[in-house]
């Protein structure tokens, strides 16, 4: 086979891997949803029962399904109403005994021994390899508990070959699975579900997940140790994970093996009490093997050296009789867990809700008034503009609805004029800033520096119609200084006669000064009017290029404004939608507090329920 044929056939190979992957995980998911599904449905469609409840069990039981109904409906806890349904139907099944320890300490040996039959594998080498639950049924039956879900009946016949180790060909399958149901008629299995563990210090993570799966669902726990190993560390350390409610029953087994020459079965045990201390309810000493093998021959005498009758006794009475109790127990335990854990949930999304809301309504009022300063920097703008206009049209109209009295008073009214003319542009430069920031705005300010060109031409202009203008005044006061010196030579002319008078003969050229005098008045003043229509046409263009452009920049003016009331306008409707859109953000937070605190009346009321049960 060439090498292409090995490469193409791998691709292939790995192809068909992903899509049974693909599948496997689309049927999982399926299998998840649909267990889901069915607690949910049972859930929404809970009814409150008719029939009184009698027994305390019964009444946390049904408080406990009122409470799950009720948190169902807030969408927020809809988990803990499904977990808490859980723990219901957990309740309703026999007294749960989880049988845990170390590896190779006697736990599938003594669960036989405690039922009377040789269900789960104790050979000598082999050691419990997946978790087995023993329950009860009619016929013998097997169920594969796989972890992605799945569920798969089995032969009976083939149980060792999974539960222990052994035979490295069932090694993948125990490796798939979550755990094995085993269903057996055993009269002891209708009062109790045993479950068997592997040991804790000699298998992966996932079998120690399936293990503490079932620790939590626990009502007891049994903890095998074997007297021929001292209790270590490690077993310590599990049990003190276990917690006060979950406090377990130690089982030293093989004391068969101690030596009793050297040190008594008591000061053994009494030994281990001592290295447990509180930390377990009691320490029973059997030997399983033996136990069983007396039961086999009905030996009594046999079953109290080995210690079974002790155990069978607080068995019976603390155990076996007392089942019920016990369950009420557990699920008092539990629930009051369950209680404290999801009060402290509710708290905990509650803190994280105020921090949200916190951050929220901070980010809300600087993003407010963020905008509301826009806002107002904006609508000062327009103030600006239409202070500008109307201050620039009614000095325009002032000084056109003015009669000056004289070339003077004339002079002042056009230099206003000019001054008005000049300072228009200057103050279109103060919205330069603003202008850039809206469409087309580059495009305007490019207008408005052109128009600040023009008024630079028209401020030349008018600095030469000022300067002609103040030539003319300039003449005309000459003007005024020489009349007052023609009527002065017009009188000394009169009165110079010989006795008064208008003189005969004008010897001394009076006549002829005057004459001149007056003259050089014509003239000058022939000048002057000449000059000031010069001036006066140069000042009517000047008016009317500057009435143009007056008018070109209150355009320009005008276009601002209404692109700054549209941004207002812009600006308005974002603060209104970011107001909408905060007051929905306070309904959500409002709606998610009000269901917390439904939820924790909800929770509350169950806690005072368990105590009354």
């Amino acid at each position: 086979m060439s090498g292409d044929d090995l490469r193409t056939i791998g691709i292939i190979a790995g192809v068909l891997a992903v899509i049974v992957l693909l599948i496997k995980f689309k049927y999982k998911n399926n299998e998840a949803n649909s267990a889901l599904a069915d607690i949910e449905q049972q859930i929404s469609g809970y009814a409150e029962d008719s029939a009184e409840a009698k027994t305390p069990a019964e009444r946390l039981k049904l408080a406990m399904k009122k409470a799950s109904s009720a948190l169902y409906k807030q969408n927020l806890l809809q988990e803990q109403a499904v977990k808490l349904w859980q723990m219901v139907q957990d309740a309703e099944q026999p007294l749960l005994v989880v049988v845990m320890g170390e590896f190779k300490t006697g736990k599938s040996t003594f669960i036989n021994t405690l039922l009377g039959d040789s269900i789960l594998k104790t050979d000598a080498t082999p050691a419990t390899a997946v978790v087995s639950m023993l329950k009860y049924g009619e016929e013998r039956a097997v169920t594969l508990h796989y972890r992605d879900g799945r569920q798969e009946e089995y032969d009976f016949g083939q149980l060792t070959n999974i539960t222990a180790e052994g035979d490295d060909s069932y090694k993948a399958l125990r490796d798939s699975l979550d755990y094995v149901e085993v269903a057996y008629p055993n009269e002891l299995l209708k009062q109790i579900t045993l479950v068997d563990t592997p040991g804790l210090n000699d298998h992966g993570d996932k079998r120690v997940e399936s293990t503490t799966q079932f620790q939590h669902k626990a009502d007891v726990v049994l903890w095998v140790f074997s007297v021929e190993k001292p209790v270590s560390r490690t077993e310590m350390a599990e049990i003190e994970t276990l917690g006060e409610r979950l406090k377990p029953i130690a089982i030293v087994n093989r004391i068969d093996t101690i030596d009793e020459e050297e040190e008594s079965v008591e000061e053994v045990l009494d030994n281990i009490r001592r290295r447990l201390g509180d930390s377990v309810q009691t320490v029973l000493g059997v030997s399983a093997k033996e136990a069983a093998q007396a039961m086999a021959e009905d030996n009594q005498q046999r079953l109290q050296e080995c210690g079974w009758q002790d155990f069978q006794q607080y068995w019976e009475k603390q155990l076996r009789w007392c089942s019920e109790e016990l369950k009420l127990q557990a699920l008092h335990s539990k629930v009051e867990e369950y209680v404290r854990d999801t009060l402290a949930e509710l708290e905990n999304q509650k803190q994280k809700l105020d921090v949200q809301k916190a951050f929220f309504s901070g980010n809300h009022d600087q993003a407010m008034a963020e905008l509301q300063g826009k806002i107002d920097a904006v609508a000062q703008e327009i103030n600006k503009i239409t202070r500008a206009c109307n201050m620039y049209e009614a000095k325009l109209k002032s000084i056109a609805n003015h009669e000056p009295a004289n070339l003077e008073e004339a002079f002042k009214d056009n230099m206003q004029l000019g001054r008005i003319g000049i300072k228009i542009p200057m103050s279109c430069d103060d919205f330069g800033p603003i202008v850039e920031t809206l469409p087309k705005g580059r495009q305007y300010l490019d207008n408005l520096s052109y128009m600040e060109e023009a008024y630079h031409k028209l401020a030349m202009d008018y600095q030469d119609w000022r300067n002609m203008a103040q030539q003319a005044i300039d003449d005309n006061n000459a003007l005024e200084k020489e009349d007052e010196h023609i009527s002065y030579l017009h009188s000394d002319y009169k009165n110079s006669g010989l006795f008064g008078g208008e003189p005969i003969f004008d010897f001394s050229g009076r006549r002829a000064r005057l004459n001149q005098a007056i003259q050089d008045n014509n003239n000058h003043r022939e000048q002057l009017v000449q000059l000031a229509a010069r001036c006066d046409d140069r000042f009517k263009i000047f008016i009317d290029d500057c009435g143009k452009k007056y008018d070109d920049t209150v355009k320009i003016l005008n276009w601002i404004a209404k692109m700054l009331e549209e941004e207002k306008e812009k600006l308005s409707q974002e603060k209104q939608r970011l107001s909408e859109n905060y007051d929905r953000e306070k309904q959500v937070y409002e709606e998610k507090i009000l269901q917390l605190q439904e939820s924790s009346a909800i929770i509350t009321a169950l806690q005072n329920e368990v105590k009354v049960c």
